[in-house]
C-alpha cells in the first residue's frame, strides 16, 4: 500500500501561493522579519492550544502513522507529561469511525530514542473488503483530546495482494568496486530464510543471487545467525548509463536499499575478505613502512571507511527512510561528539539519487534563517546567490517556492534539507525552518528536514512543541560495543590496503575500548597515535604494550615524545 502523490495538484497549489504573494507580499516580510510562527497546519494542532487535560494535566503529545501497508496502520502515541499513560487512537475512514486501539505495543526503536520505556506503538488491522484498490482517506486522532497525529489525513490506496512488508527488513549495501557488489540483507520476520536479491541499476536487474553468506559482525550484532551477506559480481562495463543510482532490492519487496557510486578500487578484493571471514588466513605480519600505504585512521569523510554497525546501519536506513517516504516531515539523528553523524550524513547525501532527490546540505549552522533560505537556494540551482541578487526574506521564499515548482514538483522529485551542527541553531532558527514544511500539496510534502546534532538539539527541540510535533523519525548514534570495535580497527586496516592480517592484538583492542568507549572519532585518534608510535619503534604488531604507553603518556598531557607522523 502506497500513499498517493498526485503531480498536477502539487503545481497547482504552488502556483496559487506564488500568485498570492503579489497581494500580501508587505504583511508577509512584515511576520516572518520577527521569525514567528504563527502558522499552524490544520492536520497537526499545537497541544498547548488544547484545553483539554488528562489527569488534571495539560498534554504534550508526540507521535504519528509510520505506515499503511498490507492492510495494516502502524504508528505510535506518546504523552511526555505522563509517561507512564497509554493513549488511545482512534481513526476515522472516508469519514467513518473505523477502529480504536490502544497504543501500549513495545517499540525498540522508541525506546533508543529515549521515548519512555518504548511501549507506545500501535497496530491497527484493516478490514478485507478495503482492499479493493481503491484511494481511501484515513485521519487518526488522540481520543480523549482529538489531538490528530501528524502524517494524516493519508490518502492510500490497497489491494489484496499483500506483499512482505519492509519495516522488519534491514540491510547494507557496503560497497560496489572492481565488478564486486557487498552488504547485508536480513529479514526479522523470516530470520532463518536466506533472501533473495537483485541488484539493480536504474530501474534494470543487472545482478541476482543469495544473501547467505556468514559475516561474524552480524551474528555479534545479534543479526540472525550472521548467514545474511551477499556478494554478488556485477558487469559494470557493460552499464553505459552513469547517471543512474545502484541499490540492493529483495524478492518480493519494493524497498530498495541504495548503493554507493562504482569505484574501481584496487582493494576491492580486501573490502571482499571482509565480507567473508572465512578467507584464507594470512600471516599477521605487522606494521611497517609503507605497509598500510594510506593513513587508516584518519578522521575524513571517506565514505569507503564507512563501518556498518547495527546502529550505524540502522541510523542510515532510518534517514534514508525518512527520505524515501516523502511524507514524514523532520527526522532527527543525534549523537555524541565524535560518534559518526557526519560520515552517517556524508553517505546518505551520496545514496540520494538525482532521479528522485533534490539533495541540500548545510554544514554551517551558524546561518540564522535568512542565510540559510540563501544557501538552499544557491545549492538548488547550482549557483552561488548574493544577497543584492535577493535582498529580503520575500524574495527569498518566492525564489525557493518557484524552485521547488521547477526542480520538485514537475519532475516528481522530493527535496531533502541535511543540516548538520543542527543545536547550534537557534530557536528562532529552528522555528523557520519548521515553517518550509508548511510549503506541501494537499497529499503530501515537497521537502523532508533532517536535522543531525549533538544531544542539546533535543533540548532544542522541547522548547518547541509546534517543531517537535513534525518530528516523525528520531534515532540516537551510539558508540561501538567491545567486538564492534575490533572489527571497526580490522576494516579500516584493510580499507587503508594493508597487506596481510590486520597488526592489532585483541588485548590492544580491550584496552582501545576501555579508553574510548566505542566512539569512532576517539578510536581513530588513539589508533593513529599508537600505529605511529609502533612504526617509531620499528614496526610489528600494534598490542597492548603499545596503546598503554601511548594512552600513559596523554594521561600526562603531553604527546609520547619518540612519536613520528608517518602519515
Amino acid at each position: 500500500m502506497q500513499a498517493v502523490r498526485g503531480g498536477r495538484t502539487m503545481i497547482s497549489k504552488i502556483e496559487l501561493e506564488l500568485q498570492s504573494e503579489d497581494i500580501d507580499a508587505r504583511s508577509d516580510v512584515s511576520t516572518q522579519s520577527a521569525e514567528q510562527d504563527t502558522t499552524h497546519d490544520i492536520t497537526q494542532p499545537n497541544p498547548e492550544a488544547n484545553s483539554t487535560t488528562i489527569n488534571g494535566q495539560l498534554p504534550n503529545i508526540r507521535g504519528g502513522i509510520d505506515r499503511i501497508q498490507d492492510g495494516k496502520v502502524t504508528g505510535w502515541l506518546f504523552d511526555s507529561n505522563q509517561p507512564e499513560q497509554r493513549l488511545t487512537v482512534e481513526t476515522i475512514l472516508d469519514g467513518f469511525s473505523l477502529a480504536r486501539a490502544e497504543a501500549n505495543l513495545p517499540r525498540e526503536d522508541l525506546a533508543n530514542a529515549g521515548i519512555g520505556d518504548g511501549a507506545y506503538g500501535f497496530l491497527l488491522q484493516l478490514d478485507q473488503s478495503l482492499l479493493d484498490g481503491k484511494p481511501h482517506q484515513l485521519i487518526a486522532y488522540e481520543q480523549l483530546t482529538g489531538w490528530q497525529l501528524p502524517g494524516t489525513p493519508v490518502t492510500f490506496q490497497a489491494t489484496s495482494d499483500a506483499h512482505p512488508t519492509h519495516n522488519k527488513l534491514r540491510g547494507s549495501f557496503d560497497s560496489l568496486a572492481n565488478g564486486r557488489a557487498t552488504g547485508w540483507v536480513f529479514d526479522a520476520s523470516r530470520p532463518g530464510e536466506p533472501l533473495i536479491i537483485e541488484i539493480m541499476h536504474g530501474d534494470d536487474v543487472v545482478a541476482t543471487g543469495t544473501a547467505d553468506q556468514f559475516r561474524q559482525d552480524l551474528l555479534d550484532a545479534a543479526i540472525g545467525d550472521g548467514r545474511h551477506a551477499f556478494n554478488l559480481d556485477v558487469n559494470l562495463e557493460a552499464l553505459d548509463d552513469e547517471s543512474l543510482s545502484f541499490s540492493v532490492r529483495v524478492d518480493g519487496h519494493s524497498h530498495r536499499f541504495p548503493g554507493p557510486k562504482p569505484k574501481p578500487d584496487p582493494q576491492t578484493s580486501l573490502a571482499k575478505a571482509n565480507a567473508n571471514p572465512h578467507h584464507s588466513p594470512r600471516q599477521q605480519s605487522g606494521l611497517s613502512p609503507g605497509n598500510p600505504p594510506h593513513p587508516p585512521f584518519d578522521n575524513i569523510r571517506d565514505t569507503n571507511f564507512f563501518f556498518p554497525s547495527a546502529r550505524h546501519a540502522e541510523a542510515l536506513s532510518r534517514l534514508f527512510m525518512s527520505a524515501e517516504d516523502r511524507n514524514m516531515g523532520i527526522g532527527v539523528l543525534t549523537g555524541e561528539i565524535g560518534a559518526g553523524k557526519t560520515l552517517v550524513r556524508t553517505l546518505l547525501y551520496s545514496r540520494l539519487s538525482d532521479d528522485d532527490f533534490v539533495r541540500v546540505s548545510i554544514e554551517n549552522s551558524l546561518l540564522d534563517f535568512d542565510g540559510m533560505l540563501l544557501e538552499i537556494i544557491s545549492q538548488m540551482q547550482g549557483e552561488r546567490v548574493s544577497i543584492a541578487d535577493l535582498p529580503d526574506r520575500y524574495s527569498r521564499l518566492a525564489a525557493l517556492k518557484r524552485l521547488i515548482l521547477d526542480e520538485v514538483a514537475s519532475r516528481d522529485r522530493h527535496l531533502v534539507i541535511l543540516i548538520d551542527e543542527a543545536q547550534e541553531l537557534s530557536i528562532a532558527t529552528l522555528r523557520a525552518l519548521k515553517g518550509l514544511t508548511n510549503i506541501s500539496p494537499e497529499d503530501g510534502s515537497y521537502l523532508t528536514l533532517i536535522l543531525i546534532g549533538q544531544p542539546e538539539l533535543n533540548v532544542q527541540l522541547k522548547q518547541l512543541p509546534q517543531v517537535e510535533q513534525r518530528v516523525s523519525q528520531r534515532f540516537y548514534l551510539t558508540g561501538l560495543d567491545r567486538e564492534e570495535t575490533g572489527y571497526y580497527i580490522r576494516h579500516r586496516f584493510r580499507v587503508s590496503g594493508y597487506q596481510g592480517e590486520p597488526p592489532v592484538t585483541d588485548e590492544a583492542i580491550d584496552i582501545v575500548y576501555q579508553v574510548t568507549r566505542g566512539i569512532p572519532r576517539a578510536v581513530n585518534r588513539l589508533c593513529k597515535l599508537a600505529l605511529n608510535y609502533r612504526l617509531a619503534h620499528g614496526g610489528g604488531l600494534l598490542d597492548a604494550e603499545t596503546v598503554k604507553a601511548v594512552t600513559d603518556d596523554i594521561r600526562q598531557h603531553k604527546k609520547p615524545t619518540s612519536i613520528k607522523h608517518h602519515f
